[in-house]
């Protein structure tokens, strides 16, 4: 079977090139190899060579922020016409947190300069898909993982039916496990379905999220469960997965 991986989905565009006084910027917060990284890729527009960047993010509900705010680009400087490509290591700050009591939200606000901009400052939004946070460390045990589904009252389980098809079990688990959301078990369920459980841990401060997938082969519509240890993220831990499954 094997084949060649699917290629990379394109950065999507952050910054307009035409907000950005030519500076066009795409990127994406993704796990590589266990590092939250920003992937970015910037595209010079305009007529000056474009180095000495700097980025920055605003207090997010997560913490992240740049574990250094220089970005090294590569080719650098930037010519006009050209296009660098580069990753900014991300890490938890406790001092970027949002208050407590702030609503969850995946958003960030970004801000960005460089040696060209004459110290104007480029602002753009951007949102984070919450399994670039998934620890690579985060396999339960099974008896570790019931033990902390039966410790989450029930009240706080949350769901959503995703009108996606799966072709086997094997296909979900290889999908979620690349996602470090770990697969732990599967069993029968009602109405001739079959009941998938994994696991994931964030590496912000909120612990585990755990999910109970049920479907058949081939068939759509996937009932998914969530119970996190931090019941505020359930609901961004049901968009994560809604997203993963239509992938």
């Amino acid at each position: 079977a094997g084949g060649a991986p699917p290629p990379a989905l394109p950065l999507p565009v952050l910054l307009p090139a035409a907000r950005g006084n030519g500076m066009e910027i795409s990127g994406a917060v993704k796990s590589l190899n266990g590092q939250v990284v920003y992937e970015l890729s910037v595209s010079n527009q305009g007529a000056q060579p474009i180095d000495g960047m700097m980025i920055q993010l605003n207090k997010s509900f997560f913490g992240l922020a740049p574990t250094s705010p220089a970005v090294t680009l590569t080719p650098s400087p930037v010519p006009p016409g050209g296009v660098a490509r580069g990753s900014v290591p991300l890490a938890i700050n406790s001092a970027m947190v949002v208050p407590p009591g702030t609503a969850p939200s995946v958003s960030l606000q970004v801000a960005v300069k460089h040696n060209g901009s004459a110290g104007q400052v480029y602002y753009f939004t951007d949102s984070l898909s919450l399994d670039a946070l998934f620890a690579a460390d985060g396999r339960l045990e099974k008896n570790a993982f019931l033990d902390l589904w039966r410790g989450i009252p029930d009240s706080q389980e949350q769901s959503t039916r995703v009108q996606a098809v799966i072709p086997t079990g094997d296909a979900l688990i290889a999908k979620l496990e690349a996602r470090s959301v770990f697969f732990l078990a599967r069993r029968p369920a009602d109405n001739g379905m079959e009941a998938f459980y994994f696991c994931g841990k964030l590496i912000s401060h909120h612990g585990y999220v755990l999910l109970e997938l049920s479907l058949r082969e081939g068939v759509p519509g996937i009932k998914v469960c969530v119970r996190s240890q931090a019941s505020e993220v359930s609901p961004l831990a049901l968009q994560c997965m809604e997203k993963l499954l239509l992938a």
